[in-house]
């Protein structure tokens, strides 16, 4: 098996690669302005999932709106991250997290990050739950967890756009 490069972005300047006259491309980039000047070099978003298709495709449409994300292959490996990150400036502002993976699932994971949370070891966070299970009773199941909402799978741009700019403009981190 390929060894995932979560390194998504590193701290550098994309303006150059954007492309010239693609409209769609600046309105994107223009949705998140404070996220983005809070966080320039920080991955802002944790993208945890086992499959390496869904960890490139989530990672390219948040590129696209010039958000700096991180990833993980398990739950375990988000916690390590997310326990990583508190030592530092970086905090990440949102989580998009998979339901389903080896190591640990990402209800267990959720559970986690909440008591890290409650027991004030790491900031609150916002906490997306990705599945491709969309019933009402798994949605239930995922609230009841602590996820804050749920992103069916497949990921279209426009509902997760919409989804990115309540956890990230209008409700950042309201725990």
């Amino acid at each position: 098996m390929r060894k995932l490069n979560c390194n998504v972005d590193e701290c550098q300047d994309d303006s150059e690669n954007e492309e010239a006259g693609n409209a769609e491309a600046v309105r994107r980039a223009k949705l998140f302005p404070n996220t983005i000047q809070k966080q320039k070099c920080c991955p802002q978003i944790l993208v945890v999932d086992d499959y390496e298709f869904n960890i490139h495709a989530l990672t390219l449409m948040l590129k696209s709106y010039k958000l700096k994300c991180d990833c993980a292959v398990n739950g375990r490996q988000a916690l390590d991250k997310i326990l990583r990150e508190k030592d530092c400036d970086c905090q990440y502002s949102l989580i998009l997290l998979d339901c389903n993976m080896p190591v640990m699932n990402g209800y267990a994971t959720c559970g986690e990050i909440r008591q890290l949370i409650r027991d004030k070891v790491v900031p609150a966070i916002n906490i997306l739950a990705v599945t491709a299970d969309a019933t009402k009773m798994n949605q239930e199941r995922c609230l009841n967890c602590g996820f804050d909402n749920v992103v069916e799978k497949p990921i279209f741009a426009k509902p997760l756009e919409k989804m990115l700019f309540n956890y990230l403009v209008e409700h950042p981190n309201k725990i």
